[in-house]
């Protein structure tokens, strides 16, 4: 299993269209092979900051996911943020080792 977290930061004028676009990239992403789990959430003393967390069988099924209609939701998410993105890949402590 991997998990895919990435940190967002939005402002006041974008958050609904951040909000928006997350919520478009869930449920999209709910419907492709290998796809285990979608988590939005953003933080408690921060709401202009999210985390957007993918969770999948394997690293090989995330990149095969890639295509037109997803691009076009991530760019969409793009347009919500106004600091770079961060990506953390993380995997499961089982497959460690």
């Amino acid at each position: 299993m991997i998990i895919y977290s990435y940190h967002l930061v939005t402002s006041p004028e974008r958050q609904a269209d951040l909000q928006a676009a997350l919520a478009a990239l869930a449920a999209d992403l709910a419907s492709r092979p290998g796809v285990t789990s979608t988590t939005v959430l953003h933080r408690v003393d921060d709401p202009l900051t999210y985390r957007f967390e993918e969770c999948w069988d394997s690293a090989e099924a995330h990149d095969a996911s890639m295509d037109a209609a997803l691009k076009a939701l991530l760019k969409q998410v793009m347009a919500g943020v106004v600091e770079p993105v961060t990506t953390t890949r993380f995997q499961s402590a089982a497959q460690v080792g």
